[in-house]
């Protein structure tokens, strides 16, 4: 979402009985009972070129814009980026790949993992099946 949303989406998840775990101006993490909310705010040029790219779809929460899998994987890069002990994202980098291998924008990732300066992590975790432009 984009930065300037924070404080109104924040104030509605608090309004909607979430309690908030962690907020800083480049992430949030919510709960209530046992369902889970992680929020990362649209600071960077990418991430809002991601945002603005991002198709929209009816839910039961309402319309939300829904990222590419390759915006999800340089999302989730940027977390494992800011802190290594979230070896989960990594580990949902792996299966995205696997997942979505033959129908990824393959350029697009290596932008995203050159921006974080890991093109090495991008082969290190496609394994056999490296990628060279």
């Amino acid at each position: 979402m984009e930065a300037e949303a924070a404080d109104k989406v924040h104030a509605a998840l608090l309004d909607l009985g979430y309690e908030c775990l962690y907020r800083s101006e480049d992430a949030a993490n919510y709960v209530r009972a046992a369902e889970g909310l992680n929020l990362l705010y649209a600071h960077l040029p990418l991430a809002r070129r991601l945002l603005a790219q991002a198709s929209q779809r009816e839910t039961p929460m309402g319309r939300i814009r829904i990222i590419s899998v390759e915006g999800l994987i340089g999302f989730k890069l940027q977390g494992f980026v800011n802190d290594a002990t979230r070896t989960r994202d990594l580990d949902d980098i792996r299966a995205l790949l696997k997942v979505h291998r033959r129908s990824l924008d393959m350029d697009e990732l290596v932008e995203y993992f050159a921006l974080f300066d890991k093109p090495e992590l991008l082969n290190e975790l496609l394994g056999k099946h490296r990628y060279r432009r």
